[in-house]
């Protein structure tokens, strides 16, 4: 009689799991579709502005927004809706915005050099949109269609932190640049994302160009 009760319970236990699994996986799938028409809707107001500064406000927006849908459809993809393989994010984020940035497609190379990690969702969104902050400034600010780029993003594992780098052979930074204090909202913004990671952030003058070096837990704290 006994086992019955925990045999019935345990089905009870697994089928309202199965339940909830199920119900989140479809609002990651409904979240992601509503991000995915509010970015159609800002492609469309790009397409209907001869505004060069509007359009490239608006290309960044819509770039953000994409950077979490993606995150969103990797959540309803996945075994686990509490984790997400950061290396096949980040690198497929990394060439979806390649492909935005059309005119450097045959000009810009990507390097990746990416070790397999899974990471809690509340770090996943953040580092998304650093790298998408990243990335963007890179082709916009590094990058030039007369000049072969290359740009390199990594991602290890050391002492149980994560080491992620975004590097690029663009001209470098200019030499009053300071990460903090700054106005530009492209740093401010990877600023405000790499403290929302616990981020400790380096930054590399190479002789090549620059790198961005975050280091960061990879659990909850």
């Amino acid at each position: 009689m006994l086992r019955r009760q925990v045999e019935k319970q345990t089905e009870e236990i697994h089928r309202s799991l199965e339940e909830k699994d199920a119900l989140l996986r479809e609002i990651h799938h409904r979240v992601k579709n509503s991000l995915s028409i509010v970015s159609g809707l800002i492609g469309l107001q790009m397409d209907s502005t001869d505004d060069e500064t509007a359009r490239s406000v608006l290309q960044d927006s819509q770039s953000r927004i994409q950077s979490v849908a993606l995150i969103h459809d990797k959540l309803y993809q996945t075994d686990s809706l509490a984790d997400v393989e950061l290396d096949s994010y980040l690198k497929e984020l990394v060439q979806t915005l390649h492909g935005t940035f059309s005119e450097y497609s045959d000009s810009v190379d990507l390097k990746f050099d990416m070790e397999a990690m899974d990471i809690e969702v509340d770090k996943v969104i953040p580092c998304g949109l650093l790298i998408n902050e990243l990335v963007v400034n890179a082709y916009k600010h590094a990058f030039s269609k007369d000049s072969q780029g290359i740009l390199e993003v990594s991602l290890h594992r050391k002492n149980g932190e994560a080491i992620l780098s975004v590097a690029d052979n663009g001209p470098g930074l200019p030499e009053d640049f300071e990460m903090n204090g700054s106005d530009s909202l492209g740093t401010m913004l990877i600023d405000t994302f790499a403290a929302q990671l616990g981020a400790q952030t380096e930054v590399i003058e190479r002789d090549d160009g620059t790198e961005f070096q975050f280091t960061f837990s990879m659990n909850g704290n």
